[in-house]
């Protein structure tokens, strides 16, 4: 019979590899053998988590936090599942914990400011982030959120430059083209909001939203004609222009 040992290292290559059913077995197994061992226990968890086990990964996690109440891993991944569970004030509370133990650990920051955004504070969102912004810099997700979060501070300019920062760094998205369009608009640059939303439709020249919107404001500035070139050519080029 294999030992503890032996699975858990199985577990490890399971986990791995993406085989999250498999990797919990060999670790719930290895577990049996050997239930006091806090590394069965934390990789528990986390394939839990990675399976989308909420509450069994809670469960394997706070029993590493009863052996060693600072681990900060499971303190992490606890408020990770809290947040899988929709429940980011829960989830705050592990991950205040999990900072006050490391207070520079960055992947703990995103997580509180992620939080933050969730429950709508917004503010302290964004004062978390420019903490650590030179950290995530070209963390195409973490700069896109920034950018979000200021858009819902009503802090156009500021969304604009990191609006452009996440285009730099995803250059075939049309999410951070889509957030400078709307500042641009809302800042009165009503022909570079109009360039940027092009540019979104040359990435996804089928998606009629975009089609509309550049319509709209094409009318919105009395550019009667152009709106009509849009339209015919969305018509012509579109397999279903259901919304055109």
């Amino acid at each position: 019979m294999a030992s503890a040992h032996e699975m858990f290292q199985q577990g490890i290559d399971l986990q791995q590899r993406g085989l999250y059913d498999h990797a919990i077995e060999e670790y719930e197994r290895a577990l049996s053998l050997d239930p006091d061992n806090i590394d069965i226990m934390l990789n528990l968890g986390a394939a839990c988590l990675q399976k989308g086990l909420a509450e069994k990964a809670i469960k394997f996690l706070t029993r590493v936090l009863q052996r060693d109440a600072q681990n900060t891993l499971a303190l992490y991944n606890i408020g990770k599942a809290f947040v899988y569970k929709d429940d980011p004030e829960t989830a705050l509370e592990a991950f205040y914990r999990a900072a006050e133990i490391q207070p520079d650990d960055v992947d703990v920051k995103k997580s509180i400011a992620s939080c933050y955004r969730a429950l709508e504070r917004y503010a302290e969102a964004v004062e978390l982030a420019r903490s650590y912004y030179d950290h995530i810099s070209e963390d195409y997700q973490a700069v896109l959120e920034l950018a979000e979060n200021l858009v819902c501070l009503e802090r156009y300019s500021e969304a604009l430059e990191m609006f452009r920062r996440a285009a730099a760094i995803a250059c075939d998205s049309t999410e951070p083209l889509m957030g400078i369009f709307q500042c641009q608009k809302r800042l009165g640059n009503r022909e570079k909001a109009v360039t940027a939303l092009r540019r979104a439709i040359m990435l996804e020249p089928e998606n009629q939203n975009f089609q509309v919107q550049l319509v709209d404001i094409l009318i919105e500035d009395g550019r009667i004609q152009d709106a009509v070139d849009i339209l015919k050519k969305g018509i012509e080029s579109i397999a279903d222009p259901s919304l055109l």
